[in-house]
């Protein structure tokens, strides 16, 4: 099985002059991995964009974006839509059917984690490798559109789906999921994920895209599920960073931020140690600037003296006390 990761399918697609304008969406918590290997540079024309779930302060929501897009005019203008979302189903669903309402009549969707591990499809948010029910939302609205679409097998499942030329139907089938239905939807995904989600080999990627933009099926590209165990490790594996590389990355970058904290610390207690050398050695100039000024000066008995004394002896005694200041 060939590795396949989101981000260097994002990158195939943006090579071929039919896919230029791409759009994607993220969450915090998602797409970090693919973000970090997608060549922007190679689009024409690129919008990112990025939103929480319900509850996270300080980042756009869905709808703001929603919102933004249909004042912005930018529905129906992309070729390729690379979707990441948070992986509850609702923001799923209205993720990609956003998605979808961005691109083109024959644009190019790509939604991440379409074939996690059943271990990993918790309705609600858990730590970790979460998937999610993205790829019910995922399948879902593909089945409810009619739309040409398959899974690649690898990166915890890509997602790949052709735009129709129908408006966006929001409906979930009946056979959809629902939180009531989860676990016998989940039931019947783990039985046969690979038919289930249409799965397709890694290396077949190219072939399935071509014959899906050309309306047809890649049924006979579908790959076989070979049990759990040996999926679950294919679907570990990416041609994208992976995650454990970008966890070492992060705890490389927070070590060097450490590292340059402490030596921040150690400056600032330098700087301070020679603020006070500097104010020590102030004080002894100053000290010495004083009996320089003193030195000068003849003492009381000097000046009496030399008030009284002749003029010859006065002359003396001013170069005597001349030699002795130098």
């Amino acid at each position: 099985m060939t590795p396949v990761g989101l981000g260097t399918m994002t990158n195939h697609l943006l090579s071929d002059p039919r896919f230029r304008r791409l759009a994607i969406i993220s969450s915090p918590t998602t797409g970090n991995p693919a973000l970090g290997t997608i060549d922007v540079a190679r689009a024409d024309a690129a919008l990112v964009l990025q939103y929480a779930a319900e509850g996270q302060p300080g980042w756009l929501r869905l709808e703001d974006i929603r919102e933004e897009v249909e004042r912005s005019h930018f529905t129906g203008v992309f070729d390729v839509a690379m979707i990441d979302p948070f992986h509850a189903y609702g923001s799923s669903f209205e993720c990609i059917a956003l998605a979808l309402t961005m691109l083109r009549p024959a644009g190019v969707l790509l939604v991440h984690d379409c074939l996690p591990p059943p271990e990993y499809t918790s309705p609600t948010f858990e730590p970790g490798n979460w998937c999610g029910t993205t790829f019910a939302a995922f399948r879902d609205l593909c089945v409810a559109n009619g739309l040409n679409w398959f899974t690649l097998g690898t990166d915890f499942g890509i997602g790949v789906a052709v735009k129709g030329g129908a408006p966006v139907d929001r409906r979930v089938p009946d056979d959809g999921w629902t939180e009531q239905s989860h676990d016998d939807y989940v039931t019947r995904y783990r039985a046969e994920p690979c038919v289930f989600m249409q799965a397709v080999d890694g290396e077949d990627a190219a072939a399935a895209v071509d014959l899906a933009l050309d309306g047809e099926a890649a049924d006979h590209l579908r790959m076989p599920f070979p049990g759990w165990p040996e999926l679950r490790e294919r679907l570990h594996e990416s041609s994208d960073r992976s995650r454990e590389q970008h966890r070492e990355d992060e705890r490389a970058l927070r070590h060097e931020v450490d590292a340059l904290r402490e030596h921040i610390r150690t400056l600032g207690d330098d700087l301070d140690a020679l603020n006070t050398q500097n104010h020590g050695l102030r004080e002894q100039i100053a000290q010495l600037e004083a009996q320089v000024v003193e030195t000068g000066r003849p003492t009381w008995q000097a000046r009496a003296l030399l008030k009284s004394a002749p003029r010859a002896v006065r002359a003396r005694l001013v170069q005597r006390a001349s030699r002795n200041r130098t």
